[in-house]
């Protein structure tokens, strides 16, 4: 007890300044006139502020909820107006991606328990994606458009010359078209397109759009520069598919 009172009476001035303090406050909030309003003033600010970061936290994840329930709807719809009533696919969301590598990959959360396989498409609301390669109960492993080691099937145009599609490893945004005869009418700003051909993707969808075209000095062909459709540094939902005759795609098997 008695170092209870010396502790309170080194520290008086202290305690005294604090219930000055509090009274204070207490007269200023319950006062009428501009030292209340200013208070008041003050505390809605503070108040609001902290409620409205409250209000942004609740949007972004009904915003996240809904976009996950769009996904989940455009791939049934896709399904439904795909070629082939039997084709369908799974809405899922990307939780790892690299894009410094060579050979980039990506993990969705989505795997066998979910009736995705290896071979399966991974498309996004933009355009294709990639296909998976492997497969855990609930989660999945693909490769990317970018990715030096895969090669893709593409078409300039619905109805245009068709040649390989690669990345060269430089840009992300960044993609080429190669083996184009010099003969083939390509104008800056056409859309390529898969063709349907490897057993990856459903034909028509967007793959990139041409930025520039290029003769090489060395043989009769064409390279054309494109910009993916997608933006890999965005991509978070994405739906895999896969149709009837499909053929599965294993990690052993050389793209075509």
């Amino acid at each position: 007890m008695r170092n209870l009172w010396q502790l309170l009476l080194r520290n008086h001035v202290f305690l005294l300044f604090l219930v000055l303090q509090v009274l204070a406050l207490t007269w200023v909030t319950r006062s009428h006139g501009h030292p209340r309003g200013a208070w008041i003033q003050w505390s809605l600010r503070w108040t609001g502020a902290w409620n409205e970061q409250l209000m942004e936290v609740a949007r972004i994840r009904d915003l996240d909820e809904a976009n996950a329930l769009l996904v989940a709807e455009n791939a049934a719809l896709r399904a439904l107006m795909s070629r082939g009533s039997a084709a369908h696919g799974r809405g899922g969301e990307v939780v790892h991606m690299t894009l410094a590598r060579s050979a980039n990959w990506f993990m969705v959360n989505r795997g066998w328990a979910d009736s995705v396989r290896v071979g399966d498409g991974v498309v996004s609301s933009q355009g294709a994606v990639g296909r998976i390669v492997e497969t855990a109960e609930h989660y999945a492993m693909g490769l990317p458009l970018v990715n030096t080691e895969l090669e893709w099937s593409g078409r300039v145009g619905k109805a245009g010359v068709m040649g390989r599609v690669v990345w060269p490893g430089h840009a992300v945004r960044a993609g080429q078209m190669q083996d184009i005869p010099r003969s083939a009418a390509i104008a800056v700003g056409d859309t390529v397109f898969t063709t349907g051909y490897q057993g990856v993707f459903p034909p028509d969808l967007p793959i990139g759009t041409v930025q520039r075209v290029t003769q090489n000095p060395s043989d009769e062909f064409l390279t054309v520069e494109l910009t993916w459709a997608v933006d890999f540094n965005a991509l978070r939902y994405v739906e895999l598919l896969r149709g009837p005759n499909w053929p599965a795609f294993t990690p052993t098997e050389a793209p075509k």
